[in-house]
């Protein structure tokens, strides 16, 4: 096996949840995903963000391999705030905070 076929297989099982045990203290991935989804209509509300057109979920089909059931499968645009437009650099402040498994940290 070469170096970059131990790196790949490495980095398959990672994303696969495989390479290590999966801890139940450390929740759910639906627990997270709610505080995102709470987060997020927060920030609509007070005008922080636009409400976005909800995607259609993912079905078993779209599924590329079996995850650990904590996990969930779900899309980019349904966990992140920021979008970045085609031909658009993104905005930077000096100062933002982001949550973090039901943390909050400052840069």
């Amino acid at each position: 096996m070469t170096p970059q076929e131990l790196r790949n297989s490495i980095l398959q099982l990672a994303v696969q949840g495989k390479l290590v045990e999966q801890c139940p203290e450390e929740g759910t991935a639906e627990e997270l995903y709610q505080q995102i989804q709470a987060e997020k209509s927060r920030l609509v509300k007070e005008g922080k963000i636009k409400k976005e057109k909800p995607l259609p979920e993912i079905t078993e089909d779209e599924a590329p391999f079996e995850i650990p059931r904590s996990w969930m499968w779900c899309r980019l645009n349904d966990i992140v705030v920021k979008t970045i437009k085609r031909g658009k650099s993104p905005s930077y402040t000096a100062k933002s905070d982001f949550l973090y498994a039901d943390r909050r940290y400052e840069r």
